[in-house]
C-alpha cells in the first residue's frame, strides 16, 4: 500500500487512554456552551488478529468503522465497529501486568492514532508534538519506559479517507503517567476548579481490569508509597453475576458486557437468554468484591481524615459509590463522583500534553 508523504497537520497536543473496556484518545479543543472543552472519543479495546483474508482490507463505509492496522507483520482489526466485523472471536482477556507488551496493545495504540488522525480530517501526514499515556499503578513503575519508546516516533495506519493507503503519525514527545492522575488533573483544572495546590487528594479509579488509588498534593505532587492497585476492577463484579447465574457464562464476551452495563446503569435487572434475572439478588456479592479491593486500598492509604478530596472515577465509579460510601458516610461531604468518569483520565492527559507543549515543566 501507498504511503502518504506530506504533512498535512501538526497538533500540539493529545491523550491516549488504552483501558480495559475501551481506548479513549483526545482531539483537541473546542468552544462548548461551557467554554472551552477537550474533545475526546473512544472505540473498544479490542484488537483481533485477523485469520480472513477477505477482512484485511476493510471497505470504507458509514456502517463500517474499522481499521486494520499492522504489528509485526500481523493484521489486527480494530475500531468502533470490530465487535459486528469479527463476532466473538478475540473478545475476551484477562488482566494482565505486561498487557502494554502485548501486540494488542500496539494494535490499539495504532488505531487510536488513525482515529486522531480522523477526527482532525488528515488528507497527510501528522505530527503530534507531545503526547500523555497512562498506564495502571500496579504496571507504571516497570513499563512506562517501554511504553514511552513504543510510542516515540513515526506509525504507520490506514489513511482516514482510503483504507488501501497509508499515512504516517509522527509523535515526537511522550510522557508515561498513572492513569489516575488524568482524573485529578482534569478535575482540578477543567470545570471544577476545586482543589487548591496544598490539598491533599485520593483519587479511586474503578475501572475495568484495575482499581487503582492515587494520592497527592494538589495534582502534580503525587505520594507514591500510599499509591497502588488491585486487579479488581468493574469485570471482576460482572463475572462474580455471570458465575452465579451460570457456570462458564463469564467465557461470553457479549454477555459480561450487558452485565457490566446493567450494573453501572443502576438497571434493577438483566435479561439473559430470554431469562430475567434481578440484579439485586446478585448485589451482595457485588459488594464483598468491592469491600475486598476497599480494604486493600485502606490498607496501603490508611487513615481518610488528612484528605481534602476524595473523587471516584473510572468506568465502575457508580457502583464503586455505593460501596464506598456505605462503609465512609463521614466522609461523604468530601467525596465527589468524576461528572464524566469515562473521560476524565484522557482529558487529563491531554491537559498535560497541553501544558508541557507550552513549555510547562
Amino acid at each position: 500500500m501507498a504511503i502518504a508523504s506530506r504533512v498535512h497537520k501538526k497538533i500540539p497536543a493529545a491523550g491516549i487512554d488504552i483501558g480495559f473496556f475501551s481506548t479513549k484518545y483526545s482531539l483537541g479543543e473546542s468552544l462548548g456552551p461551557s467554554g472551552s472543552e477537550i474533545v475526546v472519543d473512544q472505540f473498544h479495546s479490542i484488537a483481533a488478529q485477523l485469520a480472513r483474508p477477505e477482512l484485511q482490507h476493510l471497505p470504507n463505509s458509514a456502517e463500517l468503522d474499522a481499521a486494520v492496522v499492522s504489528v509485526n507483520g500481523v493484521p489486527y482489526g480494530v475500531g468502533k465497529s470490530v465487535l459486528s466485523l469479527l463476532g466473538a472471536t478475540g473478545q475476551v482477556r484477562a488482566s494482565s501486568q505486561d498487557y502494554c507488551k502485548s501486540p494488542a496493545y500496539h494494535a490499539l495504540f495504532l488505531g487510536a492514532l488513525h482515529y486522531i488522525a480522523k477526527g482532525l480530517g488528515c488528507s497527510g501526514d501528522l505530527v503530534i508534538e507531545t503526547l500523555t499515556m497512562g498506564l495502571p499503578l500496579n504496571t507504571v513503575y516497570d513499563h512506562a519506559e517501554f511504553v514511552q519508546q513504543l510510542a516515540t516516533g513515526e506509525h504507520v495506519v490506514p489513511s482516514p479517507g482510503r483504507q488501501t493507503s497509508n499515512m504516517k503519525v509522527i509523535v515526537k514527545n511522550v510522557i508515561v503517567i498513572a492513569q489516575p492522575q488524568g482524573a485529578i488533573v482534569n478535575y482540578t483544572n477543567g470545570l471544577d476548579r476545586k482543589v487548591k495546590a496544598e490539598e491533599m487528594c485520593l483519587v479511586l479509579d474503578m475501572g475495568g481490569g484495575t482499581f487503582d488509588w492515587f494520592v497527592c498534593t494538589g495534582d502534580f505532587a503525587p505520594d507514591y508509597e500510599r499509591c497502588g492497585a488491585t486487579n479488581t476492577g468493574a469485570l471482576a463484579c460482572a463475572n462474580t453475576v455471570c458465575d452465579s447465574i451460570k457456570p462458564g457464562l463469564k467465557e461470553d464476551a457479549r454477555t459480561v458486557s450487558k452485565i457490566d452495563r446493567a450494573l453501572r446503569m443502576g438497571e434493577s435487572s438483566v435479561s439473559i437468554a430470554g431469562h430475567v434475572h434481578e440484579l439485586a439478588t446478585y448485589w451482595p456479592m457485588v459488594s464483598a468484591t468491592l469491600h475486598k479491593a476497599i480494604t486493600q486500598m485502606r490498607n496501603q492509604v490508611g487513615r481518610l481524615e488528612g484528605f481534602d478530596h476524595i473523587l471516584l472515577t473510572g468506568g465502575g465509579a457508580t457502583i464503586l459509590e455505593k460501596v464506598f460510601l456505605d462503609d465512609h458516610k463521614e466522609f461523604s461531604n468530601i467525596t465527589a463522583l468524576d461528572v464524566e468518569p469515562v473521560f476524565s483520565n484522557v482529558k487529563g492527559f491531554h491537559r498535560i500534553a497541553q501544558y508541557i507543549a507550552d513549555g510547562g515543566e
